[in-house]
């Protein structure tokens, strides 16, 4: 069975980059009279709704090629300055950061470490593999549901990994000093957002 053909109109997309926010995409449609395109490709919240922005056609390909490539180095660079800026080692977090046994727990309220194999490559450092739990039934060992809801330790932000993505419970003694003080002010706020409900 042929693979389905990723198009943008009557563009097939050729080649496919998703590095840092953003994926760059190079297509190509050999019958237009300005046959090659470059643009940029964001996910709109998450349903599969791509949105193509940026979009350049040109009629040469090694000045296409060449676009492609910038925006593929400025991708990079964004990813750089956000490493120099979070000033956090960038070397990812292994099962030796875990308790052991650790998921055979409930995860409910403790800080976990996602696999590195289970983000993009620039992204598998600490500061977006460290997570505290704070529902889902993949929370359970047991549970037949596998969603583990849990906030990113560094942006406080939101979000809902599988329990096979996760490696493991944090062992606290090896986690660095800025992870460990991001944990307990976390679960300190989720301890009186519990006393007041």
């Amino acid at each position: 069975m042929d693979e389905e053909k990723r198009m943008i109109e009557n563009y097939e997309v050729r080649h496919s980059v998703f590095l840092g926010n953003r994926e760059i995409v190079f297509a190509i449609d050999k019958d237009a009279p300005i046959p090659y395109l470059v643009s940029d490709c964001t996910d709109r919240g998450g349903f599969g709704l791509l949105r193509y922005d940026n979009a350049i056609a040109g009629d040469d390909y090694l000045e296409q090629m060449q676009e492609f490539t910038k925006r593929i180095d400025r991708q990079i660079q964004q990813v750089r300055d956000e490493r120099t800026q979070r000033g956090i080692d960038p070397v990812p977090l292994t099962s030796e950061h875990c308790v052991s046994g650790g998921m055979n727990e409930n995860l409910e309220g403790k800080v976990i470490v996602i696999k590195a194999s289970s983000l993009r490559p620039e992204y598998a450092t600490p500061d977006h593999q460290l997570m505290l739990a704070d529902g889902g039934n993949g929370c359970h060992p047991d549970a037949r549901g596998r969603a583990v809801f849990c906030v990113n330790l560094y942006t406080g932000k939101r979000g809902r990994w599988e329990r096979y993505d996760v490696q493991g419970v944090a062992d606290m003694n090896k986690l660095p000093q800025w992870a460990q003080d991001a944990a307990r002010k976390l679960q300190q706020k989720k301890s009186r957002e519990e006393l007041e409900r």
